[in-house]
C-alpha cells in the first residue's frame, strides 16, 4: 500500500480552477459598483449556482471545476452568515484582517503609503537608501 495514493491531476485541477473561479464570479462579475452594490447574498450565491450546473456535467474536469466552485462558494456563503467574532475566533478571512487599514496602516503614518515610502527612502530624487 503506497503511502501517497495515484493523483488525479485532472479532478485535482479542476477543484483549484473551480475555486477560483467562484472568487473571480463573485468579486469581478458581481462586484456592483459604490452607487449600487450587489446582495451580499447574491453575490456569494451566484457562484454556488454555477458550481452545482457544472458539478452535474459528464467531462471530468468541468464537474471538479464545479465541485471546487461548490465549496469555495459556499464555504463564503455560510461565514456570510456568522457573526464577526465567531470568525475572528475561527480564524475566518483572517487573511482580510492583516491587511486592513486599522492593523496594517494604522499609528504613525496613517493611510499616507508616500510619507512612509519616503522615510524608508530616503530624500525625494535621492539615489541612497536613508540610513
Amino acid at each position: 500500500m503506497a503511502l501517497i495514493p495515484k493523483i488525479n491531476l485532472k479532478k485535482t485541477g479542476g477543484l483549484i480552477a473551480g475555486s477560483l473561479a467562484a472568487q473571480v464570479v463573485s468579486n469581478k462579475f458581481l462586484a456592483g459598483t459604490p452607487e449600487k452594490p450587489v446582495n451580499q447574498y447574491i453575490q456569494k450565491g451566484v457562484p454556488l449556482l454555477a458550481g452545482i450546473f457544472l458539478s452535474a456535467q459528464k467531462n471530468q474536469l468541468l464537474a471538479a471545476a464545479g465541485d471546487g466552485m461548490i465549496a469555495a462558494a459556499g464555504a463564503n456563503l455560510v461565514a456570510g452568515f456568522l457573526p464577526e467574532e465567531t470568525k475572528l475566533n475561527l480564524g475566518i478571512g483572517a487573511s482580510d484582517v492583516l491587511l486592513s487599514e486599522n492593523v496594517m496602516l494604522s499609528g504613525q503614518y496613517g493611510n499616507d503609503f508616500n510619507s512612509a515610502a519616503q522615510d524608508f527612502a530616503g530624500s525625494p530624487g535621492s539615489t541612497e537608501m536613508g540610513y
